[in-house]
Formats: C-alpha cells, sequence, structure tokens
C-alpha cells in the first residue's frame, strides 16, 4: 500500500513546523515520540500529542492531481525535524515536492534533495519482539472534535483557569501565514481544554495548566481595585 503526496518546499514546511510544537519528547512513551500521517483521497493529516497538547495539521489538494489511496503510519520527531533541515525556501522560489508513503517508509523527494523517514510499523516488524495489533496511537481527531462540539445546555464555567501562554506563544510562532488565532474553551467546566484555529489547515488543543474552584479562587483583579477604579477627580488649573 503506498500514497503520493504533492506541495512545495512551503507548503511541505508549513504542514510540519506546527505539529512539532506538540510532540513528545519523552523516550519512555515511544509512541508519542512519532507524527501519526493519515492520507486520505483528498487531504493529510499530521498528528502529534505529548498528552499536555495536541494538533493537527493538514496539506491539501485539487483535482488535478490522482487521488492518493488511504494509508496510516507513524514518523519519529527526529525525522520530521531533518526534513525541515534539509527542505528550505530560498528567496522567491518555491520548488516542487513529493511525499511518497508506504508501511516501510516516508520519501520527501525534492529537486536537490531527497530524505527517507523509516516508519514505527516496519521498525516495530523488524524487533526482536514484534509488535502485535497496530500502533496504539491516541484518537487526536477525536478529542479535538469532541472539545470544538459546542453543547447548549453544558453548564457555564466562570472559574479561574490558569494557561500556559508560552505554549500558546510556540504554538502561534509555529503556525502558517499570520492569520488570526480563534480560540475557543471546551464546553463542560473547568480542566477542559482550549481548541485554536490557525489558518485554515491547522488546528489544536491546549489544556489548561490549573483550573480552580470559583468559589474559592481569588479574584482575578487582587490588588487591582484602586488602580482600575473609575476616575472621579478632576483636575483645576489655578491662577
Amino acid at each position: 500500500m503506498s500514497a503520493t503526496i504533492r506541495t512545495t518546499v512551503r507548503g511541505l514546511r508549513d504542514w510540519i513546523a506546527p505539529v512539532l510544537k506538540t510532540i513528545g519528547t519523552d523516550e519512555y512513551l515511544p509512541v508519542l515520540c512519532h507524527a501519526r500521517l493519515e492520507v486520505g483521497p483528498r487531504h493529510a493529516l499530521l498528528i502529534t500529542t505529548d498528552r499536555f497538547a495536541c494538533s493537527v495539521s493538514r496539506v491539501r489538494w485539487d483535482d488535478k492531481h490522482p487521488a492518493a489511496k488511504p494509508v496510516t503510519v507513524h514518523i519519529h520527531r527526529d525525522n520530521l525535524s531533518r526534513v525541515l533541515q534539509t527542505f528550505r525556501a530560498r528567496g522567491r522560489a518555491n520548488p516542487d515536492v513529493r511525499v511518497e508513503v508506504t508501511a516501510k517508509e516516508v520519501r520527501f523527494i525534492g529537486h536537490d534533495h531527497t530524505l527517507v523517514a523509516p516508519t514505527l510499523e516496519h521498525a516495530s516488524a523488524s524487533a526482536p519482539v514484534p509488535q502485535v495489533g497496530p500502533v496504539n496511537y491516541p484518537d487526536v481527531k477525536r478529542l479535538v472534535r469532541d472539545a470544538a462540539t459546542w453543547d447548549d445546555d453544558a453548564p457555564a464555567f466562570g472559574g479561574v483557569m490558569s494557561v500556559d501562554f508560552h505554549r500558546l506563544a510556540d504554538l502561534r510562532a509555529a503556525a502558517p501565514k499570520r492569520e488570526a488565532v480563534l480560540i475557543r474553551q471546551a464546553p463542560g467546566g473547568p480542566g477542559k481544554p482550549y481548541v485554536l484555529r490557525m489558518g485554515e489547515d491547522y488546528i489544536a488543543l491546549l489544556m489548561p495548566r490549573r483550573a480552580m474552584d470559583p468559589d474559592n479562587a481569588p479574584s482575578i483583579t487582587d490588588g487591582w481595585d484602586d488602580a482600575l477604579a473609575a476616575d472621579t477627580t478632576t483636575t483645576k488649573e489655578t491662577a
């Protein structure tokens, strides 16, 4: 089973760079150190998660290209980083790139470079103790769907939520182009993730760092009452 993805150098970089911000780095959880690559008839998805955030990045093609055959594999983060190091846009040039996906490997083929990344499926099959069954990767697409589906009957949450804005800034910096960021908290109260959409082809979930009980949480304006009070004084000039 194989599939071919056609894009450009900039399209390739826009597809890969955002998901590297949410890929796992704990080698004790080796599956999460891989990106899930799903190829469908009209788009290909890269999916990553480190348990605290997850993201989905998409590359699409039009009807001028033949439909790709569905295939799913997993690629280690180090190989995706090498792709970004190898394929760089220079000036206004934006050459074509072809990505050939098989169960054994993923080939990134450009005008001057070819990079081959082995898949987790192939490594598992050739291991001394072969892995039984498919790779047990979290169902990130379901998490995104559930979080992005608004339930009108869900109770509103008015408490204080602590968000890792450094992480948010990382996600924003990696997202392609400079479109506005759409942010929405998933329904259901404290502890639910934030859904972020950046541009047309990137969506992510970011878990809050801490959720506080609305009845016991401090006021978000503690210590600011005097500074934020309405200014009712007037200054009169004297001769």
